[in-house]
């Protein structure tokens, strides 16, 4: 017999198994980095502007205060502020975000989201006058 030493069949199985781990890791995480690239430069696209070329914004207060003049420069023409909902819902930024459209020359309008529950005559904005 010759001195050929020889290893068992699983010698190398704690090694392959190692590699393959990490193989498979490295790709996930080179897989992840593309689909988080390419979701964070499609996240929220303007539409085509040959299909719509008027773009405007809907804002009420769980938008916050806004930035006019950049969404003016995002090519925003238009903006609708939520006043009031219901028969006791006043929105908390309305006014201050509409003293800051008034300055931005952006187009502004105001709505009421009217709600179903509420009686008729409740369900308006109180300060128009008959």
């Amino acid at each position: 017999m010759s001195n050929i030493h020889k290893q068992p069949i699983y010698a190398s199985t704690y090694n392959n198994r190692h590699r393959l781990f990490w193989a498979l890791g490295i790709l996930t995480v080179i897989g992840v980095l593309i689909a988080g690239a390419w979701l964070w430069l499609n996240r929220n696209p303007r539409p085509d502007a040959k299909t719509y070329p008027v773009l405007g914004v809907m804002l009420d207060q769980t938008d916050g205060i806004q930035d006019f003049p950049t969404l003016q420069k995002n090519h925003v023409q238009f903006v609708y502020l939520k006043a009031t909902e219901g028969a006791s819902y006043f929105d908390d930024e309305f006014a201050t975000n509409y003293d800051r459209v008034n300055g931005s020359g952006i187009r502004v309008g105001v709505y009421h989201f009217s709600a179903l529950i509420a009686p008729r005559k409740r369900n308006s904005i109180s300060s128009i006058d008959r």
